[in-house]
């Protein structure tokens, strides 16, 4: 173990949150705080964090997805996860825009936020507890059926499980897990080559 501080980068542009940012993350990690994603994006180039924060607490949906596809742009596999208070209905939006970590300012603890990170930087898509039962709770009966092979599948994809993995997880060859995975696409109408957005999908539509 060579003892290196995680790396985070916090974007936010109001003063008294990146105060707050600094009060919590300042002590066990190694913190860089931007004002906003035009600041970060060019800074990308040459610094490389382990885990990125968007705080976005009062801009309009637009600006956040055009902040996250922007960011995850430059990131190249940087796991992004945004704080704001949009409720549940536009979460699949905000990951399928590059996010893949998500919490509330409405009820998000520091500790689930802090586990939300950890999950991010491990490969896994994580919203905080409310929001993820309020996205399930109002899901209307799926327009799509996937089978139990195909739901496993697409489950591991959200965990950020490339088809190698998945096929030593599930006992099963690649070739199959590709197969199940392109049709798992098919029925959800996502491009096959989108990964995060299968994923997205399937949990917007309630099948995983």
């Amino acid at each position: 173990m060579s003892g290196r501080k995680t790396r985070v980068a916090v974007i936010c542009h109001h003063e008294l949150i990146r105060i707050g940012a600094q009060a919590v993350f300042e002590a066990d990690y190694d913190l860089e705080v931007f004002n906003d994603s035009t600041a970060i994006v060019a800074t990308l180039k040459t610094y490389k964090p382990d885990v990125i924060l968007l705080c976005n607490v009062d801009n309009a949906r637009t600006t956040i997805v055009s902040d996250l596809t922007a960011i995850s742009g430059a990131a190249r596999g940087i796991p992004l996860v945004l704080l704001s208070f949009y409720g549940f209905s536009r979460v699949s939006e905000f990951i399928e825009a590059g996010a893949v970590g998500y919490a509330s300012t409405k009820h998000c603890t520091l500790a689930e936020l802090l586990d939300i990170i950890t999950r991010a930087m491990d490969g896994e898509i994580a919203i905080d507890g409310r929001t993820a039962s309020s996205m399930f709770v109002s899901k209307k009966t799926p327009q799509v059926t996937l089978t139990d092979r195909e739901t496993e599948v697409v489950a591991h994809v959200a965990k950020g499980l490339n088809n190698n993995q998945i096929a030593e997880a599930m006992f099963i060859s690649s070739s199959t897990v590709a197969s199940h995975l392109h049709s798992a696409c098919m029925k959800l109408d996502v491009s096959n080559g989108s990964r995060s957005h299968v994923a997205a999908v399937a949990v917007r539509v309630g099948l995983i």
